[in-house]
């Protein structure tokens, strides 16, 4: 309707001339609507008052009726029955169903959030009783994890058991009842399924049983059958699955998505202490360095006796006082992870300083510098500076660049043995690493090798402007890892004979196993592969070896391989895990070795007294079961390509079925310290890390090809520029392999 004739008509009423019948029920109708509108909002307000109030005194009638239930033996049916319209008054309608079949929502929850369970605090998982074989459900649409079986030794841990080849929950429980090492009862050893949501959310449920097929990947539509009713934790005696729910990798309400009034409460986040006791931060040192001794199997790979001892004598003199900064001891053990002390791909500090990060005095270099092997160079500037631009320096402070180097080096982190590529690239792009500390002496003095000087100001970030020289066009080599990020796989064909498929890592699914197999076939007869395992971090060993499959097409020598722990019995550290308790036995099944320290996960003595491990290859053959691809194969490597992502290459390269170009893998070729993982806090800092449990020796042979300590040296190498990180647009290692590609053709 148009507002200029109801403002007529209202004019005309106002001013008392007279008036239309349509005039005269315009006006009505104005009225009418003001009159609606104004009870609607009345009746909104109303609505959310009294829900808000009637949802209180449900979920208090509901807690009380929970208390009733469990603290109450005798006949108290009257009481329930008083208590129950508070309790559905409490009740709002959910987005997903009830997994047990044929029940309404909330029926025989056994264990909510906050419950206590024989003193152990429940604060995620919702646990629902039903007779055993009772049907369990899919409660929305969502992508299907796979199966496994799961133990649960507490209401938060759980150790997981996998079989190949078994898709189902009662096949992998026919493989397990025929397993003789499993020491965990098996009646509470059960199916575990994961969910994954359209909006992020992921539901896991633990306690099925069942014969029903699901693959990795595969869609699922809401009501599907999962499988039955069986057991989860030995402290609960009737049948009952359990389920939690999460969200960006935080734990989530199990409740409220199904209609109930919920128990469930956000973890607050611990607030770390500015200040600790000398008592609180030696014991928490001395739980660190506890740790490593006991959980660290390639410890002394990497740490001389006598470097550790220096350590804890430095760490013990920086704790030398009545009061001790956290600053101090976060410094202390985030030291520990560099290049001079415990450094692993696999082991790494978790938490982040909580007094750095509120920091506002940070400041920047207003010349800003990066290493190249012995060399340090000008890499940008503030205005003012562009003459200093590229540059190579001569002195830093007094300190020769060799020097200097050599201390940032010392900085690096997060690489296996003696592998050099992880920290050459660290070296390169993290500017901070290239100055002794924020209180090093300033403004920075550099000479240069070309005979010129300058004093290096330090500015405040309210002081910054632009650094200079910027990239007009996107480098390649991020660009490369951008992409990784978006997408898990990807296959293209660069000409009529060669294809180009890129694994951005080894966690794929069984829907994109069988789609990258698929897209294999198609293209078998393609003369050229090029394999892209640049900025892969790894993933699944299942995944990689049995990729690894697809491309061999003659036996593969075998390895003198194994694994070692540090014990077969209890660690008394995990006392301190998030993961672990101190009762649990995570490699019971291990034995002691006469000669050798730790425990491994077979007896390797004849094979030492037979040959020397170190040097040579055992005779036996890994036999091609599932080739796909038989054409040349070309895989391409970087200091970014870690753990699976070194082992799958490598399993080519020693089949002499692939040619590797790049660069030095970040995992080391012989081991690495991975598989089972440990997640500590320091009881004071609370400080968090992580540390491997199992040193996995993945191969044997040590040659100049394969130095020992080394991650896989590529056949073609592609050395580490400037020009790659911070200018190039072109992806100098596709282009090498290119050119390999028709070098070969013409020979």
């Amino acid at each position: 309707m148009d507002l200029e004739i109801i403002t007529s008509t209202f004019e005309r009423w106002f001013s008392g001339q007279q008036m239309t019948t349509n005039d005269t029920t315009l006006i009505f109708l104005c009225f009418l609507s003001c009159v609606m509108l104004i009870f609607i909002t009345v009746l909104l307000v109303y609505i959310s008052i009294s829900t808000l109030f009637w949802n209180r005194i449900g979920w208090a009638m509901e807690d009380l009726w929970h208390w009733v239930k469990r603290n109450i033996r005798s006949d108290v049916t009257f009481v329930l029955l008083l208590l129950s319209p508070f309790v559905g008054m409490s009740q709002t309608k959910g987005d997903l169903l009830w997994p047990i079949k044929g029940q309404e929502a909330g029926t025989n929850v056994l264990l909510r959030p906050q419950d206590l369970l024989d003193h152990e605090a429940n604060f995620s998982t919702l646990v629902i009783g039903a007779p055993e074989g009772t049907e369990v459900i899919a409660p929305a649409d969502g992508e299907v994890s796979g199966i496994m079986l799961t133990y649960c030794p507490g209401l938060f841990s759980c150790n997981t058991y996998g079989y190949d080849g078994e898709k189902t929950a009662d096949g992998l429980r026919r493989q397990l009842e025929a397993d003789t090492s499993v020491r965990d009862p098996k009646k509470y050893i059960n199916g575990n399924i994961t969910l994954k949501l359209a909006d992020g959310r992921r539901i896991d449920f633990y306690g099925l049983r069942g014969d029903i097929p699901f693959r990795s990947g595969e869609r699922v539509k809401a009501g599907t059958l999962l499988g039955t009713v069986s057991y989860v934790y030995q402290k609960i005696g009737q049948p009952h699955i359990a389920l939690s729910i999460s969200k960006g990798g935080k734990s989530a309400d199990p409740m409220t998505p199904f209609g109930l009034a919920t128990t469930f409460k956000e973890a607050e986040p611990f607030k770390a202490p500015a200040k600790l006791t000398r008592q609180q931060a030696n014991e928490d040192f001395d739980c660190f360095i506890q740790s490593i001794r006991e959980c660290y199997p390639s410890l002394r790979d990497i740490i001389s006796p006598e470097r550790e001892a220096e350590f804890i004598r430095e760490g013990k003199a920086k704790l030398d006082s009545d009061e001790i900064d956290f600053t101090t001891l976060f410094v202390l053990i985030e030291d520990a992870f560099r290049a001079d002390f415990l450094h692993d791909s696999h082991a790494w500090l978790q938490s982040s300083n909580p007094f750095f990060n509120a920091r506002t005095d940070v400041q920047y270099p207003a010349v800003m510098l990066c290493t190249l092997g012995d060399r340090m160079f000008v890499r940008v500037v503030q205005p003012g500076y562009e003459q200093y631009v590229g540059k190579e320096v001569s002195t830093i402070n007094g300190f020769t660049a060799r020097e200097q180097a050599a201390y940032v080096r010392s900085r690096t982190n997060l690489f296996d043995a003696q592998v050099q590529s992880t920290g050459a690239i660290q070296m390169l792009t993290n500017w901070w690493m290239q100055y002794r500390g924020s209180d090093w002496e300033k403004p920075v003095s550099l000479t240069f090798t070309d005979g010129t000087s300058v004093e290096s100001p330090f500015l405040k970030r309210e002081q910054m402007k632009n650094y200079t020289p910027q990239s007009t066009s996107p480098v390649a080599y991020y660009t490369h890892q951008n992409r990784n990020r978006r997408e898990d796989w990807s296959f293209k064909m660069l000409a009529d004979d060669i294809a180009l498929l890129t694994l951005a890592h080894f966690h794929m699914n069984d829907v994109q196993m069988d789609a990258i197999a698929d897209t294999l076939h198609a293209h078998a007869d393609v003369p050229h592969l090029i394999i892209d395992v640049r900025d892969n971090p790894g993933g699944d060993a299942g995944c990689e070896e049995k990729m690894v499959q697809w491309f061999l097409t003659k036996p593969e020598p075998s390895n003198f391989t194994y694994q070692k722990v540090m014990s077969n019995t209890t660690y008394p550290s995990f006392a301190h895990s998030y993961n672990w308790t101190a009762d649990m036995q995570p490699f019971a099944g291990f034995v002691k070795v006469e000669g050798m320290d730790g425990f491994y996960n077979r007896d390797i003595s004849d094979e030492l007294q037979t040959m020397d491990h170190l040097t040579t290859s055992p005779a036996g053959e890994n036999l091609p079961r599932d080739a796909i691809y038989k054409g040349r194969l070309y895989i391409l490597t970087n200091e970014n390509s870690a753990s699976a992502a070194t082992d799958f290459p490598a399993h080519l390269v020693r089949a002499g079925r692939a040619v590797t170009i790049g660069r030095e893998t970040a995992t080391a070729y012989h081991y690495m310290t991975a598989l089972k993982f440990a997640r500590f806090f320091l009881p004071n800092s609370h400080i968090e890390y992580q540390l491997p449990l199992v040193k996995a020796v993945t191969a044997t042979n040590v040659s100049e090809r394969f130095p020992y300590g080394r991650g896989l040296l590529p056949d073609h190498e592609v050395p580490l520029t400037r020009e790659e990180i911070f200018s190039s647009t072109e992806d100098v290692i596709l282009n090498r392999a290119l050119e390999i590609i028709r070098q070969t053709e013409r020979e």
